[in-house]
């Protein structure tokens, strides 16, 4: 199909289905405060979308969704969804959001692979079906930008590049007021086929002063609302940084590891009179973690802290010739370390002295704490 396209009731196709052209959803609405979402059908091919999607100019009130579904194939998305958020490399003011329409309410799509080309932005919930690829459709750019403004977005199987360690993945779930518990979910593996370049996961509150831009949230972690949710390892080539209110981890019995090969990970949580939230387990069992670095990165933000008062053992897989007095100490703090595997010489090259009593600039206690 080519040229504008206007959608007012459900598509089924045995085959191949491929729009050409933009495509608005006309029709999806919810029925008596139902979500009841336009169906797009491929019974034993692929959905492939090479422009647009749209809805119309109340799909929030109206609640206008959509659903597609390829059980045998893969969705694609070469152009975006929703209203753009981003011009040139900056998000849009939140001035210039269209807080009415454009968007879809919810966006479902089920599917063998889906393929994420574009940016995809809705007013309510993303769910995404199967085995996502990110990638680019060769001229927008290598980032890719999910947004739930009122906020959930799933990825209920693997995430991982289109090319290895290429695209950046940044996934926002952003509420309009307090209250609405913005959640981000990844319920299975993340960068374990082929890494992204770089992850950023983010739930909270808009921020609606000074001027903010569309997904905005405050700097203060007291303020942080929402939760992340990983089930399984991610793996990137650079930066992994979770934003939100709690981080809380999957059940499974596999070894779960946030590892990146050139960059830092970083945990930004909330706090609660000063202290970062603990990290809790779903389901409340036993739960280790491996926080895998190279030389020079760094495990960053409060993750230490929030992980130890959940009770998570974690274990911080680095070269241990980067780390800083800074970290070391943070860690032993936390009981993240165990003093006893650390040669003299490691000591004496993050403090600078061992056993010199007279030096004031190094803590008594952990002199040669071996």
């Amino acid at each position: 199909m080519s040229g504008e396209i206007s959608l007012l009731s459900d598509l089924s196709a045995a085959g191949d289905v491929t729009f050409n052209g933009d495509v608005t959803i006309a029709a999806g609405d919810a029925v008596s405060g139902v979500i009841t979402p336009l169906q797009i059908r491929s019974v034993s091919g692929d959905v492939t979308f090479n422009g647009t999607i749209a809805a119309g100019a109340s799909s929030k009130a109206d609640k206008t969704s959509l659903a597609i579904t390829a059980a045998l194939g893969a969705v694609t998305f070469n152009d975006y969804v929703g209203q753009l958020l981003v011009s040139g490399d900056e998000r849009i003011a939140l001035a210039s959001s269209d807080e009415t329409g454009t968007n879809l309410y919810r966006l479902e799509v089920t599917a063998t692979q889906i393929n994420l080309n574009a940016d995809v932005t809705t007013f309510e919930k993303q769910r995404y079906s199967g085995a996502v690829s990110i990638g680019d459709n060769g001229s927008n750019g290598i980032t890719r930008l999910l947004v739930s403004r009122d906020p959930e977005v799933i990825f209920s199987d693997t995430v991982d590049d289109v090319v290895e360690n290429t695209h950046f993945l940044d996934v926002r779930a952003i509420a309009d007021t307090t209250g609405q518990s913005p959640t981000v979910r990844f319920e299975d593996a993340v960068g374990s086929i082929k890494p992204l370049r770089s992850l950023d996961a983010l739930t909270g509150v808009q921020k609606t002063t000074d001027d903010p831009k569309v997904t905005d949230i405050s700097v203060d972690p007291a303020d942080n609302e929402g939760e992340v949710y990983i089930a399984q390892s991610i793996a990137t080539a650079e930066d992994l940084t979770i934003t939100t209110g709690a981080l809380e981890l999957g059940p499974s019995p596999d070894p779960l590891s946030l590892s990146s090969t050139d960059g830092n990970v970083n945990f930004n949580l909330g706090t609660t009179d000063g202290a970062a939230n603990p990290v809790t387990v779903d389901g409340g069992a036993a739960r280790d973690l491996t926080i895998v670095l190279s030389s020079g990165s760094q495990f960053g933000g409060n993750g230490a802290q929030a992980l130890a008062s959940g009770g998570i053992g974690f274990e911080l897989d680095q070269p241990t010739d980067s780390w800083s007095a800074a970290l070391f100490m943070s860690l032993a703090e936390r009981h993240a370390l165990v003093l006893s595997d650390w040669s003299e010489a490691d000591l004496i090259r993050l403090f600078g002295v061992c056993g010199d009593e007279e030096d004031e600039s190094v803590d008594p206690e952990m002199r040669c704490a071996i």
